[in-house]
């Protein structure tokens, strides 16, 4: 069966976005907790620790009084987490990749839920209801057709965004249909139909040219290491990811 995703842009409240944000960061904690667990082991000539071995030393570390803040984050993320890294260590050693690396601030890979079961889903309400969280609104710009199969959010630039994956069933083609319309889609012209209709580019890169550059020089204003810095990163960020949308 073909498999089909649908990307809904989350509307948290302040209060769950906190919240979402810690669980990122928690999942973050344990892959470089993970990776240092991996590179201590090297060091001692022990053998690499896949996937099992590493989700119990992150049952060590849910029930450690020093680590029990991890026990507030569904731990389907966490595992998810572990599998993740453990793929780009068998990338490395196929020799597909470079060695995994310690992840920063803000370099969270989002939080992922493997099965229909771990999220409640209201497409009536439109909203969506992780584990360890209430209810959340989404954007739901279309219906959700198919049977779920999992769970991803993700945050780019202050939006959390959820991406729905379903198993569709065959579609068979009906035979003797002839297309009626034809659509060409260019650089020049965004978009030319075979009956004579052009659509002009939305030049949104052009558009925005100005407000982009005010914003790239407030950044290189500011001092490397600030927060200030940070803040305006984030604000160009913001506007890469507009002009990003509007294309």
């Amino acid at each position: 069966m073909p498999i089909r995703a649908f990307r809904f842009q989350l509307r948290p409240t302040s209060g769950t976005a906190h919240t979402l944000r810690r669980f990122a960061g928690s999942c973050r904690w344990v892959w470089n907790r993970a990776i240092g667990e991996q590179q201590r082991l090297r060091e001692a000539g022990e053998k690499f620790a896949g996937f099992a071995a590493m989700c119990r030393w992150l049952t060590a570390w849910r029930n450690d009084p020093d680590t029990a803040w991890l026990a507030e984050t569904p731990v389907q993320a966490q595992q998810q987490t572990l599998k993740r890294l453990e793929a780009s260590y068998r990338r490395f050693f196929e020799g597909q990749g470079g060695y995994p690396r310690f992840r920063g601030r803000g370099q969270d890979a989002g939080l992922r839920f493997p099965k229909a079961s771990d999220c409640k889903l209201d497409t009536d309400n439109q909203r969506l209801k992780p584990p360890k969280l209430g209810w959340v609104r989404m954007r739901q710009s279309q219906a959700v057709e198919g049977s779920v199969r999992n769970y991803t959010l993700t945050q780019e630039r202050g939006c959390w965004f959820v991406s729905i994956q379903v198993e569709q069933p065959d579609v068979i083609p009906a035979a003797g249909l002839v297309p009626t319309l034809g659509i060409d889609f260019g650089v020049t012209l965004f978009a030319a139909t075979t009956d004579g209709e052009c659509v002009a580019p939305l030049n949104a890169l052009k558009r925005q040219q100005k407000y982009l550059k005010r914003v790239q020089r407030s950044v290189s204003r500011k001092v490397k290491g600030s927060k200030n810095r940070r803040k305006a990163i984030d604000r160009l960020g913001r506007v890469h990811a507009r002009i990003a949308a509007q294309r």
